[in-house]
C-alpha cells in the first residue's frame, strides 16, 4: 500500500485524528513523512502478501492482513523464505552517536528523560521504542517512593511491617493507573491511539475458527480469550 493510503488506513481507524488532504503533493509538505514512518512503510511493503484479495478494500483491518497491498510477501522463517533469519531496521548511526554523547555527558541522578527527547526517539525509531522508554523514565521516577518508604523501614526495624506490606500494594495499584493515563496521553500525542485496529498479528496465530465479521461481514480469524 502506498503512503497516502495508509494515511487515509489510519485516519479511517481513528489512529489520527489529522484529516489526508486531497492533494497528495501539499500532504506530503506539511505532514512530512518522519524517518519512523519511512521504515514502517518500508517494513509494509516487505512483509505485505504478494496477491490480496480483490474483493476487500486495501484499508479494511484483517487479522493476519490489516493493510492488504501488492509486497513481497517475506515473512521470516515462513515458506518459502525459511532462509530469512529476521528483519530488523537499519539505524541512524549519526542519531545514536549523538544520542548516547548526550545521555553519557548527563548527571547520573536523572531518571526522567525529557519530553523533547521521547518525541525525538518516537520520530526516529516509532512508537513502540518510544514507549519503551517512557515507560522506563516514568518507572524509575515512581520507583523513588518505594525505594525511600523500604529505606525508612528498615531503619525503624519494621521491615516486615504489614503497614509497609499495604503500602506498596497501594503504590503498586497508583502506578499501574498514572501509568495508563500516561500511556493515553502519548497515544494521543503520537497519533497511535487506537493502533490495534490496524496492527498485524502474528503469522503464526491459527485461529480456533473462522467467523463472519459482524460489520464488515468479512471472514476473520476467532480464538475465546
Amino acid at each position: 500500500m502506498s503512503s497516502p493510503l495508509l494515511r487515509i488506513a489510519d485516519w479511517l481507524h481513528g489512529i489520527t485524528c489529522v484529516k489526508p488532504e486531497s492533494d497528495l503533493a501539499s500532504s506530503f509538505i506539511s505532514q512530512p513523512h518522519t524517518p519512523a514512518d519511512r521504515l514502517h512503510h518500508l517494513c509494509n511493503i516487505i512483509t505485505r502478501d504478494v496477491k490480496p484479495t480483490k474483493n476487500k478494500s486495501p484499508i479494511t483491518a484483517h487479522p493476519h492482513h490489516p493493510l492488504v497491498g501488492v509486497g513481497a510477501g517475506i515473512i521470516p522463517r515462513q515458506a518459502p523464505f525459511e532462509h530469512v533469519c529476521s528483519i530488523f531496521p537499519p539505524h541512524d548511526v549519526g542519531f545514536n552517536k549523538t544520542w548516547l554523547s548526550q545521555w553519557s555527558d548527563r548527571s547520573h541522578l536523572t531518571i526522567q528523560i525529557p519530553e523533547i527527547e521521547l518525541d525525538r526517539i518516537k520520530e526516529i525509531y516509532g512508537e513502540s521504542i518510544g514507549y519503551y522508554f517512557a515507560f522506563l523514565s516514568f518507572y524509575f521516577q515512581a520507583l523513588v517512593f518505594p525505594t525511600l518508604l523500604g529505606l525508612l523501614f528498615w531503619a525503624t526495624g519494621m521491615a516486615y511491617s504489614s503497614i509497609y506490606s499495604v503500602s506498596l500494594a497501594l503504590w503498586s495499584i497508583i502506578f499501574v493507573e498514572m501509568w495508563k493515563v500516561k500511556e493515553k496521553l502519548l497515544a494521543i500525542k503520537w497519533n497511535a491511539f487506537n493502533c490495534h485496529k490496524v496492527e498485524k498479528k502474528c503469522v503464526k496465530f491459527i485461529p480456533k475458527r473462522i467467523i463472519t465479521h459482524f460489520v464488515t461481514h468479512e471472514p476473520v480469524g476467532y480464538f475465546p480469550w
